[in-house]
């Protein structure tokens, strides 16, 4: 098959839908002959940071000399940025290739295009003789396809309302989900999160006795100059450390990164202090925070829900320093985009409304409906490269444009320059 036509088959499989459940992931790797058994894993799950919190964890291991595999969700260009090999793109003749073998199995068996792209990840990372893989889930925990695993780790990140009308409508409910990812016997490291969440995880950590290390309590930061943090564990780590992520929603992702590498180092991994600075110093994730210098600057962001606007709310009161703000912005339909456009209101003198390209996209009726009913002063545009030439039109050069509401939307707008955050491989 070729590349193009192997991606347009893929995605097709979206018309099957989302199925949250494991018959399909177990049939599929036990036809692959397990490939999720063949490296050790670490698993992680959460509303939000776990794009970086996996991310930062497989540059350090991959600075320590392990072959490293990473599988997150969404991408924001190309569909290869899903699954790596320390920091490589899966190449597109692998892509190709397992496509070409399980074609008729997926068809047949109604493979939805996550559990096809779950399987294909752990096809890879044994083909390629990986010793370790870094594992994002898609959704929830318990029924999401990544949790054929057994890790050597668990990881769970903030705790929020999204996806409410699956995983549950309090904290409590979301956190039972993310959890079904804690295993009997295997370790687990939580964020720092609400108390309902953390009661939650601790209580079904017990439940299994699965060692519980609180992130919070464990790690402490303190931040000691641009992109540095003094670092307290009661116990031996770095002092100091470098990471390019700002911000206090960055801080909690990084304790929680701290706490996994305690832990992994507790299990026998090998990870100096060395490999720990220069890892941290080195992991990169596109589309978090990321600023495009420029006059005016571009702040790219992959906020996509209730929570992750107000930290992006935070972080925008503290760097936009009173420079006018125009926001170019497109979300999903069922996310509680009034609560986003609430929480940054006060941040964005102008807003350019924009259309998702997928069928859950908002409806732009109804965000100028709710725009007027705000007050906000506004333009709205189908296409998110024309909203992006009105918010340039309308920002002075001293100014400052956000881009934010979706992984599409950021992926739509980002330079391609800035896409690739494998400073530690190449792509093939």
């Amino acid at each position: 098959m070729r590349y193009d036509d192997t991606i347009r088959f893929l995605f097709g499989l979206e018309s099957f839908g989302i199925k949250l459940g494991l018959d399909n992931i177990h049939r599929f790797v036990d036809r692959l002959g397990h490939p999720e058994r063949a490296f050790a894993s670490i698993h992680v799950a959460g509303t939000n940071g776990k794009g970086t919190v996996c991310s930062t964890i497989a540059a350090v291991l991959t600075t320590a000399g392990y072959k490293t595999g990473l599988f997150t969700s969404p991408h924001l260009v190309d569909f290869r940025e899903r699954i790596r090999v320390d920091g490589a793109q899966v190449p597109r003749r692998e892509v190709a290739r397992f496509v070409a073998a399980q074609r008729e199995f997926i068809r047949a068996n109604k493979i939805t295009f996550f559990e096809a792209t779950t399987a294909m990840a752990f096809d890879w990372f044994t083909r390629f003789g990986c010793d370790v893989a870094v594992v994002e889930v898609g959704m929830g925990g318990r029924l999401d396809a990544t949790n054929v695993v057994t890790p050597v780790l668990s990881v769970i990140t903030s705790i929020d309302l999204d996806h409410t009308g699956v995983l549950g409508n309090t904290r409590s409910k979301v956190a039972r989900e993310k959890a079904g990812i804690i295993k009997a016997g295997i370790p687990v490291v939580s964020a720092p999160m609400a108390p309902a969440a953390r009661k939650t995880i601790a209580r079904i950590a017990a439940r299994h006795s699965a060692p519980l290390v609180d992130a919070e309590r464990l790690v402490s930061l303190h931040p000691i100059g641009d992109s540095a943090y003094e670092v307290k564990t009661g116990g031996k780590f770095p002092r100091c450390v470098r990471w390019a992520y700002r911000g206090g929603v960055y801080e909690k992702n990084l304790q929680t990164v701290i706490g996994a590498l305690i832990q992994l180092r507790r299990s026998g991994f090998r990870l100096t202090d060395r490999d720990i600075r220069h890892g941290l110093a080195a992991a990169r994730w596109p589309g978090r925070f990321q600023v495009q210098p420029g006059r005016p600057p571009v702040v790219y962001d992959v906020a996509h829900n209730a929570a992750a606007a107000r930290w992006l709310a935070e972080m925008m009161r503290d760097f936009a320093g009173g420079r006018q703000v125009t926001a170019v912005c497109a979300v999903a339909e069922d996310k509680d985009w009034r609560k986003m456009i609430r929480s940054l209101a006060p941040h964005v003198g102008h807003w350019c409304f924009s259309k998702l390209p997928h069928a859950r996209s908002w409806r732009l009726s109804e965000v100028a409906g709710f725009a007027h009913e705000q007050a906000l002063s506004f333009s709205a545009n189908r296409s998110p490269a024309r909203a992006f030439s009105q918010a340039k039109a309308a920002t002075p050069r001293d100014g400052l444009i956000l881009v934010f509401g979706s992984h599409f939307l950021v992926g739509a707008l980002i330079p391609r320059a800035l896409i690739d955050p494998a400073p530690l491989a190449g792509s093939s």
